[in-house]
């Protein structure tokens, strides 16, 4: 299960669009992170760490203060994020 690349919210997922707006993720392989979000003309990026615990990715924005946890998985191509009130699925940009 390989995480590393740029994942953006699956078109076909109109209740992520809608929450979470147009979601672009991308995971490098030193453990960085981008979280970017496109509202209109506005880019809103966040630079994180992670790491993977089992099932669960483990996002820091700082060193010593843990961000958040959500359960994932990724099946066919698909990187699916189990957030406590939505799941949200992303594909991996060629």
């Amino acid at each position: 299960m390989d995480l590393v690349g740029v994942w953006t919210v699956d078109s076909a997922d109109v209740e992520a669009l809608a929450k979470l707006g147009q979601v672009v993720i991308e995971f490098q392989a030193d453990g960085d992170m981008i979280y970017a979000v496109t509202a209109g003309p506005l880019i809103q990026k966040v630079d994180l760490t992670y790491v993977v615990d089992g099932d669960e990715l483990v996002m820091r924005d700082s060193p010593e203060k843990e961000g958040g946890r959500v359960r994932f998985s990724i099946s066919n191509g698909v990187l699916t994020l189990f957030y406590e009130t939505l799941t949200a699925h992303f594909v991996r940009d060629e």
